[in-house]
């Protein structure tokens, strides 16, 4: 299944974005990834969470943010 998120992520496919993250999201894949023996389930689920991030990347780049998002997601401080 995670491998089919990744193929369609929405970089690939832009209108399936939101019901992507409805799937990548869902309370029975996030656990039986996270949950997978030896952790071998982390790797694609930070897979799936990195290329979420990057499409939403050019939408949040000029956005007001917290500095708890801002620290939680490595996002540099606006030059004042």
């Amino acid at each position: 299944m995670a491998a089919f998120l990744y193929a369609t992520r929405a970089l690939k496919a832009p209108a399936f974005a939101f019901p992507w993250l409805q799937l990548a999201s869902d309370k029975r894949l996030m656990p039986r990834l996270l949950s997978a023996p030896g952790h071998r389930g982390w790797g694609a689920y930070l897979q799936l969470l990195l290329a979420q991030l990057r499409f939403l990347e050019p939408f949040l780049r000029n956005a007001e943010l917290t500095d708890a998002v801002r620290c939680c997601c490595w996002v540099e401080a606006p030059a004042e």
